[in-house]
């Protein structure tokens, strides 16, 4: 019987076709995703204990994740608030068992990326074209509108975050769907449509992002000769700084905010400083002044940030009174403040981990299915860009899911 259900499974492609319809849950509700990241977690540990096949567990990268849960179980215990960090320390082991499981039915699947992508392609064109439309009407094809008429939010009605998806996503299908065919006109055609609705949803942080991720996924592309690389990169370029410069809601967000800005003195670091990001960052740089070694505790920031004096960075502004949020939007000072340098260190070894691994397979065995993943891992650890919550479950599993395609490229070159 159990046999049978194995074979069933595996014929179906079960798994592959939820984790291709991720994208489509995350914009559904999280909680639809949450469903999805269980049903592979469970299906993948019936096949651990039904047929005794725990070798697959017997690594590294597991290893590492391991000592990173215990510790998140340690620093609960020392959490300044333990009831706001109990969900996200002792759940937090799903990720990696996610991970996990993602490398493990992709392998078993002799690395089927069709269907992922197929449905990923499907999501992320619906999403796309509903992006163009809410720009055109200021609704979206559902009727949602904007919180923030400058900024698009599509089908998540009231939340501004569709860029991550776009991001997480959008790359690895035109990537993937490049090698495949070759049909370069659609590439440049598809690539040029996706690289300015990026910058119409008016995501500052997530467009730079995505502008990094073309840009080098399209640089590192063996398939394309270096001179039309450089023509077509420069023409990329040139197509960003139009945006910028022509759009007056797109200019606004990433030039006079920021030009806008009064500066004590004519440094770079007033730039960062000098906004509500930079109250943000110095919170949470106070909060691991006080904490160390063990941080305050998984998702604490939002407390314990009252208790920091910004006033002496602040002399001649109030943006100290901006100190406070739901997180520091950095994801490096979010684990200096909540989770201290013991957290922190063990979360910048499984990058390093991640990055040698991934790297060195890329460049050796020219596989570029790893290559958006291995750049959307990159972005999402860029110091000084703003970043969402690392422990918000909308990002986790963007993010987890990328690692889990890395660690399937991985384990299929050891």
């Amino acid at each position: 019987m159990y046999k049978n259900l194995e074979i069933k499974l595996k014929e179906k492609n079960i798994i592959l076709y939820l984790i291709g319809l991720l994208p489509l849950s995350l914009l559904i509700g999280t909680f639809v995703a949450e469903i999805i990241v269980f049903l592979t977690i469970a299906f993948f540990l019936y096949e651990l204990f039904i047929f005794k096949n725990f070798k697959f567990l017997k690594n590294n990268l597991f290893l590492i994740f391991i000592i990173i849960y215990i510790y998140l179980i340690i620093n609960l215990f020392y959490s300044s608030n333990f009831d706001l960090s109990f969900n996200r320390a002792v759940f937090f082991l799903r990720f990696p068992i996610f991970v996990m499981a993602t490398a493990y039915f992709i392998k078993k699947n002799n690395y089927n990326f069709d269907i992922i992508y197929k449905l990923w392609a499907i999501t992320i064109s619906v999403v796309i074209i509903d992006l163009y439309f809410q720009y055109i009407f200021g609704f979206n094809t559902l009727g949602f509108t904007s919180p923030w008429p400058e900024r698009l939010t599509g089908f998540l009605g009231e939340e501004l975050k569709i860029a991550h998806i776009l991001i997480g996503f959008g790359m690895h299908v035109l990537i993937f769907y490049f090698i495949k065919n070759k049909n370069m006109r659609l590439f440049y055609i598809f690539l040029i449509i996706y690289l300015i609705i990026l910058f119409l949803v008016n995501e500052r942080s997530n467009a730079i992002k995505g502008t990094l991720i073309i840009f080098f996924s399209y640089l590192f592309i063996n398939e394309i000769k270096i001179k039309e690389k450089i023509i077509f990169l420069t023409i990329l370029i040139s197509l960003v700084v139009s945006i910028v410069s022509l759009n007056k809601t797109v200019n606004q967000r990433f030039f006079l905010e920021i030009k806008d800005i009064e500066l004590e003195k004519d440094k770079l670091s007033n730039y960062i400083k000098y906004t509500k990001y930079g109250s943000h960052y110095l919170s949470g740089i106070e909060i691991f002044k006080q904490n160390p070694i063990l941080g305050s505790g998984i998702k604490t920031f939002r407390e314990a940030c009252y208790f920091v004096d910004l006033k002496k960075y602040y002399k001649n502004s109030d943006l100290y009174k901006y100190r406070c949020s739901t997180h520091p939007h950095q994801v490096h000072i979010e684990w200096l403040a909540e989770l201290g340098l013991i957290g922190y260190s063990l979360f910048i070894i499984l990058f390093i981990y991640l990055l040698i691994k991934s790297i060195k397979i890329f460049f050796v065995n020219k596989n570029s299915n790893i290559l958006c993943p291995i750049l959307f891992v990159i972005c999402h650890y860029l110091p000084l860009l703003p970043s969402g919550s690392f422990f918000t479950n909308f990002a986790a599993i963007i993010f987890w899911i990328n690692v889990g395609i890395i660690y399937s490229e991985i384990i299929k070159y050891e």
